[in-house]
C-alpha cells in the first residue's frame, strides 16, 4: 500500500527504536482476572506441525474465529478490516477489550499468546518475512511476566542484540520490522495481549508519536 509522505518519517524513526514504551500503563490485576478465566488455548501450526513453544487465540479475529489466525508460517496474515470481528473470547474479557480501543486497535488482529515455560521462538520479522506493511506495528501489553523472560531484537544490519524486559500491564511497540524473538528462562508461562496498531489510524499515531518524543533509549543504527 502506497502511503501519503508524512507517514515514512515516523516509520524509518520506528524502524530504529528496538522496544518503545507507550507510554500506557493498565490494571493488571484487571487483565490477569480476565486472562485467568480462558482455559482453550491452542498451540500455533507450523504446515500443519504443532510449534510447542507458542500458544494462543484470538480476541479480534478473520470472521471472529478465536482460533483460524494461529500459524507460524504466517504470523500476520493479510489484515482487512471488513472480515475482522470480537470472538467469543474477546466478548467474555471486556476489559482487556476496552484496552485494545483505548490504543486504537479493535478493527486489527488481536491476540492472547502464551509462550511456554524453558522455550523461545526462532528469529523472525513479520515485515523483511511474513510481509507485513512497514505502517502496522506489533504491540505488547504483557499480563505475566515471568522473571526469566527476555524480549530480543536483532538488527538487520550487524547483529546487535537489544534485550528489554517488559512490565505486566504496560504498552510497547516490539520492533517487528527487525529480526526479533522471545527468551523464557523459566518454569512459567509468559502471557500478553498482541495487538496491531496501523499509523494511518490517527489515535495510534498520535499515540505513537508522542511515545517518540520520550524515548530516551539505544537506537539501532
Amino acid at each position: 500500500m502506497k502511503l501519503p509522505k508524512k507517514y515514512y518519517k515516523i516509520i524509518e524513526e520506528i524502524k530504529t527504536i528496538p522496544h518503545l514504551d507507550l507510554l500506557k500503563q493498565y490494571d493488571v490485576s484487571k487483565l490477569k482476572n480476565e486472562a485467568n478465566q480462558i482455559k482453550e488455548f491452542k498451540y500455533y501450526v507450523s504446515k500443519d506441525i504443532e510449534v510447542k513453544a507458542w500458544s494462543g487465540l484470538s480476541l479480534v479475529g478473520t470472521n471472529g474465529d478465536p482460533y483460524k489466525d494461529l500459524s507460524y508460517d504466517n504470523p500476520t496474515p493479510e489484515i482487512k478490516w471488513d472480515n475482522m470481528s470480537i470472538t467469543p473470547i474477546g466478548k467474555i474479557c471486556p476489559y482487556i477489550m476496552s484496552v485494545i480501543q483505548d490504543l486504537g486497535t479493535e478493527k486489527m488482529l488481536n491476540r492472547i499468546m502464551r509462550i511456554s515455560p524453558n522455550s523461545s521462538l526462532g528469529w523472525h520479522s513479520h515485515s523483511l518475512k511474513h510481509g507485513q506493511p512497514e505502517n502496522i506495528l506489533t504491540v505488547q501489553i504483557p499480563i505475566y511476566v515471568p522473571e526469566k523472560f527476555k524480549y530480543v531484537v536483532k538488527s538487520i544490519k550487524d547483529n546487535t542484540l537489544y534485550e528489554e524486559t517488559y512490565k505486566e500491564g504496560k504498552a510497547y511497540i516490539f520492533n517487528s520490522y527487525h529480526y526479533h524473538s522471545v527468551f523464557n528462562e523459566s518454569n512459567e508461562y509468559r502471557l500478553t495481549i498482541m495487538a496491531y496498531m496501523d499509523l494511518t489510524e490517527n489515535k495510534c499515531l498520535d499515540i505513537v508519536e508522542n511515545a517518540i518524543l520520550n524515548y530516551k533509549g539505544p537506537k539501532i543504527l
